[in-house]
C-alpha cells in the first residue's frame, strides 16, 4: 500500500479495485507458500509492527529516533 498513492485510497474504479484484489491475492498465496507448515503450530504475523508503523509520524525522517519520556 506504500507504493500506492494517497489519492488512491478515493479510487473506487472497478478495473482499480480489482487491481487491489489481485494484490491480496498473490499476498495471500505468498505467505502461506512460506507459512503453511506454520499453520495451528506458531504465530508468523508481528501485530506490533503494524502499530509502530501505523503511530510513526509521517513527517519524520525514516532513521529518526525518539527519546522515550522519563
Amino acid at each position: 500500500m506504500r507504493e500506492l498513492s494517497v489519492s488512491s485510497k478515493l479510487n473506487a474504479e472497478p478495473a482499480f479495485l480489482r487491481h487491489l484484489h489481485e494484490i491480496g491475492w498473490r499476498a495471500s498465496d505468498h505467505r502461506l507458500e512460506a507459512h503453511f507448515d506454520d499453520l495451528g503450530v506458531r504465530a508468523t504475523w508481528r501485530p506490533a509492527f503494524v502499530l509502530e508503523e501505523s503511530l510513526k509520524p509521517a513527517h519524520l525522517a525514516e532513521d529518526f529516533e525518539r527519546s522515550s519520556p522519563e
